[in-house]
């Protein structure tokens, strides 16, 4: 089963994407900071991450920075982002880009496509 690590602060995006995922029977984890994310990272790889880049405690774009420097680069990254000004560093690191709001079927798209190319 393809396991899915969802990362954003906002409960409700998080509920969103879960269920969504869940729905097509995808194994889905979720995490608030990615402080929590490095940690979940590191002990059990996900398939696949969707990343917010603004968050509490350690940002989207730190966490992409951190897997970097471990040497974490076989996880592929699906960055959220409300924000029209995105760190290229950022942009080089992740897989696809979801710009907020997203509909639940450009979601699904990229899940598939990402682990379709992963």
């Amino acid at each position: 089963m393809v396991t899915i690590l969802v990362v954003d602060d906002e409960a409700t995006i998080t509920e969103f994407v879960s269920d969504a995922l869940m729905e097509e029977g995808y194994e889905v984890q979720t995490c608030h900071d990615g402080a929590s994310a490095l940690l979940f990272v590191r002990d059990t790889p996900p398939d696949l991450v969707l990343l917010d880049v603004t968050m509490p405690v350690m940002g989207g774009d730190e966490l992409l920075a951190q897997l970097e420097d471990e040497g974490i680069t076989n996880v592929p990254v699906i960055v959220m982002t409300a924000s029209l000004n995105i760190d290229q560093q950022v942009l080089r690191n992740a897989d696809a880009l979801l710009r907020k709001p997203f509909t639940l079927g450009h979601l699904l798209a990229t899940v598939e496509d990402v682990l379709a190319t992963a």
